[in-house]
C-alpha cells in the first residue's frame, strides 16, 4: 500500500494512506470518544497510527480537559531535584516531586527510586504536570490515566497510577486538596483491546511451575547436588573451572534451589551468608540483600516486611550443609562472606537465568525465570490452603494485596474448595 509523508512535530513522517482515507470517521469519532484506543477500535486501526494522523492533522478528541503537550520528551524533561521547593500554589509536578523528596526517597531503596523517578518523568510529558493540583479533577485524571494507559500492560498502569495516587492521598492529607481525583477512576490497559485470541495466548504463557514440574526440578537438583558436591567446581560448558575464572555450576545451581524451595527474591538469595543457614531450627534468615544489578554490595532489603526468617525442611538444610562443605572443600573465596558471589567474577542474573533455561530444556519442561520461582512458591502455597497472611510473610510482603491481587484465580478456586467442604458440613 502507497504511503502519505506527513510532519509530526517537525519531523518527516509516513502513515498508510489507508488512515487518510478513514478521516471523516476519525473527526466523526473524535467527537465522541475519550481516547485514541476507542476511535482505533472504531476505524480498525493501531492507536499510535491514529494518534499521530490526529496530531499531524490538528485534530483534538473532544472532552479532553486539556491537550496532551505536543513538546517532545527532550524539550519537555524534568529534572524531580529542580522541582522539589515546594510552591505556595504546587503543580502536580512540583507536588510530585516535593512529595517523593520528603516522604518517601530517604525509606526506599535506589532500584525503587529509579521507579518514583519514572513516573515523574512520564507524567511531566503531559499537560496535567504544569496544571495547579486545586485545578485538577476527576475527569483530568481520568483523561491522563486513559493517555498513560493507551500503549502499556495491565500490570504497569496499575503500578503506576498507584503511586500517583499516593501522592494525591498525601496532599489531601496536607491540605493542599480536599478530595483525590485520582481514586475513583477506571484506568484502561493494553489488554482491552485485545482480541480474544491474544487474550488467550497470555493467558497461557507459563507464570510458575506446576505441583508435578516442581517436584521434577527440585528432585534432579537433589540427585545431582549428591555427586557434584563433592567434585572439584565445574564451569558452565562442563568442564573443571580453572584458576576461578567464572562462576561455576555448583554454586548457580544452588542460587536456583534456594530459590525454589523459599521464594525469596533473587537479590535476597545472594545476599546469604554463612551466618544466615540457621541449621538449628531449619530457617533462613533474610535481613539484606545483595546488589547485583550495580555491583556494590550489600544493601537494605525491599521494605521492613522483608527481614523475616523462612522456614525450611530437613532436605534444604542437609543441601545447604553440603554445599558449604563443599566451598570449603576446595575453597571457593566469596565477597564479604557471602555464599554465592564469588570473589573474583561477577554474578549476572542473565547467567542464573540460562543455567536454569539449561535444566529445564533437560527436563523437558517449559521455561520460566528465576522471577517465576517465587510465582512457583505462592501457587503451590495457596493450592495447599496456606494462610494468605503466612505466605506474604514467607514472601516478604507486609500485607495480602499483592498476593490477591497477582494470584486472583488461584484464590477463587481456592474459596470454590472451601465451599465445597463446607457444603458438605451442612
Amino acid at each position: 500500500m502507497q504511503k502519505v509523508g506527513i510532519e509530526i512535530e517537525g519531523k518527516p513522517s509516513f502513515i498508510l494512506r489507508g488512515v487518510a482515507l478513514k478521516h471523516d470517521e476519525i473527526i466523526a469519532a473524535s467527537k465522541e470518544c475519550r481516547t485514541y484506543a476507542e476511535i482505533a477500535k472504531i476505524v480498525g486501526f493501531t492507536s499510535v497510527s491514529i494518534a499521530n494522523y490526529m496530531k499531524a492533522n490538528d485534530i483534538a478528541i473532544e472532552g479532553r480537559s486539556e491537550k496532551i503537550l505536543k513538546t517532545s520528551p527532550k524539550k519537555n524533561k524534568a529534572n524531580i531535584k529542580d522541582c522539589a521547593v515546594l510552591e505556595k500554589e504546587p503543580t502536580m509536578k512540583n507536588w510530585y516531586a516535593y512529595w517523593y523528596h520528603t516522604y518517601r526517597r530517604a525509606n526506599i531503596q535506589e532500584v525503587t527510586r529509579r521507579k518514583y523517578e519514572g513516573v515523574f518523568g512520564v507524567f511531566s510529558q503531559h499537560a496535567i504536570a504544569n496544571m495547579k493540583l486545586k485545578n485538577i479533577n476527576r475527569g483530568d485524571a481520568q483523561n491522563y490515566m486513559n493517555w498513560y494507559g493507551e500503549e502499556r500492560s495491565k500490570n504497569t498502569v496499575y503500578d503506576h497510577w498507584q503511586l500517583v495516587r499516593s501522592a494525591f492521598e498525601d496532599a489531601v492529607a496536607d491540605g493542599h486538596i480536599k478530595l483525590n481525583p485520582f481514586r475513583n477512576i477506571r484506568p484502561i490497559y493494553r489488554e482491552q483491546r485485545m482480541s480474544v485470541s491474544e487474550l488467550k495466548e497470555k493467558r497461557e504463557q507459563k507464570k510458575w511451575l506446576e505441583m508435578d514440574e516442581y517436584m521434577k526440578l527440585k528432585y534432579h537438583l537433589i540427585f545431582w547436588f549428591d555427586s557434584h558436591l563433592k567434585e572439584s567446581p565445574i564451569n558452565s560448558s562442563g568442564s573443571e573451572a580453572k584458576d576461578g575464572g567464572q562462576t561455576n555450576k555448583q554454586v548457580f545451581r544452588t542460587i536456583i534451589f534456594v530459590a525454589l524451595k523459599t521464594g525469596a527474591r533473587i537479590g535476597e538469595v545472594l545476599g546469604l551468608t554463612r551466618d544466615d543457614i540457621l541449621f538449628e531450627t531449619d530457617e533462613i534468615n533474610v535481613e539484606k540483600t545483595w546488589d547485583y544489578k550495580t555491583s556494590t554490595g550489600f544493601k537494605k532489603t525491599k521494605n521492613l516486611g522483608s527481614i523475616r526468617k523462612i522456614y525450611t525442611d530437613k532436605e534444604t538444610m542437609q543441601t545447604m550443609r553440603k554445599y558449604i562443605d563443599w566451598l570449603d572443600k576446595y575453597d571457593i573465596k566469596t565477597k564479604e562472606g557471602t555464599l554465592f558471589i564469588a570473589e573474583n567474577v561477577g554474578t549476572h542474573l542473565t547467567s542464573i537465568n540460562y543455567e536454569l533455561k539449561k535444566i529445564l530444556n533437560e527436563l523437558e519442561i517449559e521455561v520460566i525465570t528465576m522471577h517465576k520461582l517465587r510465582h512457583t512458591q505462592a501457587s503451590i502455597l495457596i493450592a495447599k490452603d496456606v494462610p494468605l497472611q503466612l505466605i506474604a510473610k514467607r514472601l516478604g510482603h507486609t500485607d495480602t494485596m499483592m498476593i490477591q491481587r497477582v494470584y486472583g484465580h488461584l484464590l477463587k478456586e481456592t474459596e470454590d474448595r472451601g465451599n465445597k467442604m463446607i457444603a458438605g458440613f451442612l
